[in-house]
């Protein structure tokens, strides 16, 4: 009934509420398929595809829930009873939400004798959320169209002996994706006064759904009797029109589909089938990846005032971190505000001298951070985000017995710990006990501070003062972290992922019914990890938000038993 001491609900509060979500699925195909002479394989679709949401909500918010009678007379003696029709007359809210897209489709595919294979597609698309436009101009439908091509090689050329197999594959593609279904000039009613309020959103210049054109090229390759595996696929995919909200100077809300961004990179396997002995195989194949990401342009809007485009500055705050979206930058970059240093040689308030670089110390010989607007959240901290991520799989086989195990990683990106910022901060981290270990065994005691027999830590600024350990992590850490970047961590961990020991039971039940028993293990341990925290385990899966941890539930490590019956 209490949230905090400024919400306090003394008689209690009753909430109840209904949320119906409806999904329709419409799916058309026609479907064509011809082959000529054994040589041309001709085949195609055409079609219809929609996809409708409807939404209801129905809730009820009463104060005073626990009087017995609306008239507030009596209290009720039951533990824990509330009613909707005590205390105040309540609050019944109710709405409803409706979405839908919808679009054609057409594919074709022409092949070649099993060797060459040519397709393309064209898909029509309509989205509600563009319809509140139509006044304006803006299309009521759009178009996206992609095209590939894949050649088995080893079958057109001859190949060495050594080599068995190799399939080149190239593709283009476009994939659109509609803004947030919402009315952008909506207004409210108030009743009583017969009035309007003032829309939130300021006038969507140029509506218009998001794009991604991707363009992949790649091969498939066999060696040495089909042993040796080698896939590898480079790809480059650029997403254009991305929405983005911003804000004017009056405060509205500016929608916009100016941003660009651009992601590139490769996937990579080599896989090997070693025969060990007889009865006795190991499969091992290693993956691994590699994306590089840009920001090419981010939110622009038109200025009020001078009639010219100007840049937005977009961006999630977190704590005392800034996820910003900056033209030039990536997608993930962290800023943070830097330890306040002095900047020229004098005297602190104390009278007492200090140097160009020191920190810039509080009354009680705690840390502060950069407030001006020009530094500010202005020190880059690094990128959340890894650009490798490696994998490496192996399956050793016995006879019926099987060995599998998996250890993946990724190389690279940040982690941000909020949780060692609170222990730090009540004095509940090992960190913070060796600093009070080791004060009190070398007798190490801030002299300029209180009654001056406080246990100190000696700054790292090479000033050699020293101040009390309370006031120094307290101001380090806790929710408002003066030096946050001693909180972020490199993400960079391999685990072993998955292991599994199974047993086959070959004709258990007659011929080829067979009974396979297997213990599998997940999550089981790290073999790198410099974090003090799982660096994959992260605060919500929203944008931005994916680098930090606030006493997050720790990774589960899980075992149990497959069972396969084959009748």
């Amino acid at each position: 009934t209490t949230y905090i001491p400024s919400g306090i609900e003394p008689y209690g509060r009753y909430w109840w509420s209904y949320n119906k979500t409806t999904e329709y699925y419409t799916d058309y195909m026609l479907n064509y398929n011809k082959t000529f002479n054994d040589t041309w394989e001709v085949s195609a679709t055409a079609g219809f595809v929609g996809h409708t949401i409807k939404g209801q909500n129905k809730s009820v918010d009463t104060g005073d829930a626990t009087y017995v009678d609306p008239q507030n007379i009596y209290l009720s003696d039951l533990i824990n009873w509330f009613s909707v029709s005590a205390g105040g007359a309540g609050k019944n809210t109710q709405s409803r939400s409706s979405d839908w897209n919808k679009g054609a489709v057409f594919t074709a595919q022409l092949g070649w004798k099993e060797k060459v294979y040519v397709d393309g597609s064209y898909r029509r698309d309509w989205y509600r959320s563009f319809k509140q436009f139509k006044d304006r101009g803006t299309p009521a439908s759009y178009g996206y169209f992609g095209f590939g091509a894949n050649a088995i090689v080893s079958s057109l050329v001859k190949m060495p002996e050594w080599w068995n197999y190799l399939k080149y594959r190239v593709s283009y593609s476009e994939v659109g994706n509609s803004i947030p279904n919402q009315v952008f000039g909506a207004v409210s009613i108030n009743w009583r006064e017969k009035t309007y309020t003032t829309n939130l959103w300021a006038d969507f210049k140029d509506p218009r759904p998001e794009k991604t054109q991707s363009f992949e090229t790649g091969f498939e390759s066999m060696f040495l009797n089909d042993r040796l595996s080698v896939d590898f696929t480079y790809y480059n995919s650029t997403t254009s029109n991305l929405y983005m909200v911003g804000t004017n100077a009056s405060g509205r809300s500016i929608p916009m589909n100016s941003a660009k961004i651009r992601n590139q990179g490769f996937e990579a396997s080599v896989g090997y089938n070693w025969k060990i002995m007889r009865n006795m195989t190991w499969k091992t194949t290693v993956n691994f990846a590699y994306n590089k990401n840009k920001i090419l342009r981010t939110a622009y809007s038109v200025d009020e005032t001078t009639g010219k485009e100007k840049e937005n500055i977009i961006a999630t705050n977190v704590g005392q971190v800034r996820v910003l979206y900056a033209e030039g930058g990536s997608v993930g970059d962290m800023y943070i505000s830097d330890i306040r240093r002095y900047e020229a040689d004098g005297v602190d308030d104390k009278g007492n001298p200090v140097k160009a670089g020191w920190y810039q110390l509080d009354s009680q010989g705690g840390l502060q951070t950069e407030t001006k607007s020009d530094k500010a959240l202005k020190k880059y901290v690094g990128n959340m985000n890894a650009p490798w991520t490696l994998g490496w799989s192996n399956q050793f086989t016995w006879k019926d017995l099987t060995l599998t195990f998996l250890i993946n990683g990724r190389i690279g990106g940040k982690v941000l710990s909020f949780t060692e910022a609170f222990l730090d901060s009540y004095g509940l981290s090992q960190r913070t006990a060796d600093a009070r270990m080791y004060a009190e065994q070398n007798k190490i005691y801030a002299t300029g501070y209180g009654d001056g027999k406080q246990l100190g830590v000696q700054l790292d600024d090479g000033s050699g003062r020293i101040v009390p350990i309370e006031a120094y992590y307290q101001s380090v850490g806790g929710n408002n972290p003066q030096d946050l970047q001693r909180y972020i961590y490199s993400g960079t961990n391999f685990r072993l992922r998955e292991l599994t020991l199974g047993y086959t039971f070959r004709n258990l039940f007659g011929t080829n019914r067979n009974l396979s028993l297997s213990f599998i293990a997940r999550n089981l341990f790290f073999i790198y990890k410099d974090a003090p925290v799982d660096p994959d385990v992260s605060l919500a899966t929203g944008n931005g938000l994916g680098a930090f941890e606030m006493f997050n539930m720790p990774s589960a490590r899980s075992f149990g038993f497959s069972l396969n019956m084959n009748f």
